[in-house]
């Protein structure tokens, strides 16, 4: 969001003009010449409406099990649909693209969607996700096929090698979560034996002290009772 926010001030004509008169270098390093402020914009409100989601409980508590997918889902859109606008207007400046770089800019901030995926769910259930950046991503390209300067053969071969990425890290991920949960089940099950143990220890203890007494009030206060009987007779 801050990404966005700053991309989407720095292409302004006001504050880039500012820029430009004081620090021209760092205009030059950190200022794109051609930018499209409303893709910017646009980026910048769907995240905040995916912050806002994030943050109010009652989403959650509407939605259940599907609160955190369709959060994953909602990033992984807004992420490379922003991405795919620029690319184009890009492409309609005429201006000369490495889509190897683009690939692995995109691979950054789609990376954080897959760890939450993967922190929370099955391994399979995370490939659904990545299946589904890969799709939309190859969709897109099929979309800009005859586009100048782009070559559909390389820019699918950083993105397959992308996806595989992808894949490899979910599935460590996913397996050091399911040896955690079988971690977990495993403290679960001597947590409870253990509460077991010590109710029947109390129990045991218990059950022990009552026989204590019985066997004093049977060995003492029984026979001197009984003695003081007799003495009476």
């Amino acid at each position: 969001l801050a990404l966005m926010a700053w991309n989407w001030f720095s292409s302004l004509r006001t504050p880039r003009f500012i820029l430009r008169g004081r620090f021209p270098q760092l205009t030059q390093w950190f200022l794109e010449k051609q930018s499209n402020a409303n893709i910017y914009l646009l980026g910048s409100v769907l995240l905040c409406l995916l912050f806002i989601y994030m943050l109010v409980p009652k989403f959650q508590r509407w939605l259940g099990k599907y609160y955190l997918p369709i959060a994953l889902v909602f990033q992984v859109v807004i992420i490379i649909v922003a991405d795919d606008m620029l690319t184009l207007n890009r492409l309609n400046n005429q201006l000369v693209l490495d889509f190897g770089s683009r690939s692995w800019q995109l691979f950054f901030f789609l990376f954080f969607p897959v760890i939450l995926a993967s922190w929370q769910y099955r391994f399979s259930q995370v490939l659904v996700l990545i299946l589904f950046t890969t799709l939309v991503e190859l969709l897109f390209f099929l979309l800009i096929r005859n586009a100048p300067a782009f070559h559909f053969g390389a820019s699918s071969a950083f993105l397959l090698g992308r996806s595989l990425l992808y894949v490899f890290i979910a599935y460590l991920v996913s397996h050091l979560m399911t040896a955690q949960r079988v971690l977990r089940s495993s403290l679960e099950t001597a947590n409870q034996k253990l509460k077991d143990y010590v109710s029947t220890q109390e129990a045991l203890t218990t059950a022990r002290e009552r026989n204590r007494l019985s066997r004093e009030l049977h060995d003492t206060l029984a026979h001197t009772l009984s003695a003081l009987v007799i003495h009476l007779e």
